[in-house]
């Protein structure tokens, strides 16, 4: 198996180059070059490779989300939803959707809502192969809503394949990054990094 380094470096800023020696599949074994002359050898089996940045797969999750929060779910079809009245009737006002179980974590939920997260969990795989990614990308897709006196928001925190996971808030529909001001008087987008 030969893939080419040109096709590497636009999907993966770390892999320079990725050979196969010429073997059965089960004995199958690749070599990667990373950055210089570092790099690993090991069976195909015992690698785990994303495609795509930590990132884009954020942005991925992000307009799946978004599609269910302004309540038309066009993503699966046409399926309409209320998610922040429904967290709204939950006691602390919010609800925790797994999108890649199509269950509620934490919270309460209409019949509604709860027929509309089967589909978005079956939807969801095709909504990443249009998007380039993989549903297998995804180790964890959560979104917390929010209903709240200041506005409706949501929190999505994803896990990707390398085991890097992150929280990113936005508020309104469609949701916007929340802004913060920094330590040097800059305004700029809010993102937790909760592990590497």
């Amino acid at each position: 198996m030969a893939v080419s380094e040109k096709h590497l470096s636009e999907r993966s800023p770390i892999i320079c180059n990725l050979r196969s020696r010429h073997q059965p599949r089960d004995q199958a074994e690749i070599t990667i070059q990373i950055r210089g002359d570092c790099s690993l050898t090991a069976p195909t089996d015992s690698l785990i490779m994303t495609s795509m940045k930590h990132s884009q797969l954020h942005a991925v999750a992000h307009n799946f989300t978004d599609s269910l929060a302004c309540g038309h779910g066009f993503v699966v079809g046409h399926c309409e939803t209320h998610v922040f009245a429904d967290a709204a009737c939950n006691p602390d006002g919010c609800l925790v959707v797994d999108f890649l179980t199509g269950q509620l974590d934490e919270g309460s939920g209409s019949g509604q809502l709860l027929h509309a997260l089967s589909l978005f969990q079956n939807g969801f795989e095709n909504f990443c192969q249009k998007h380039g990614a993989s549903k297998s990308d995804f180790t964890e897709f959560k979104t917390r809503f929010e209903a709240g006196r200041g506005g409706n928001m949501y929190t999505v925190t994803i896990t990707d394949g390398c085991g890097r996971r992150s929280s990113i808030d936005y508020k309104g529909i469609p949701g916007q990054r929340i802004k913060t001001l920094g330590d040097q008087g800059r305004i700029t987008p809010n993102k937790t990094v909760l592990e590497n």
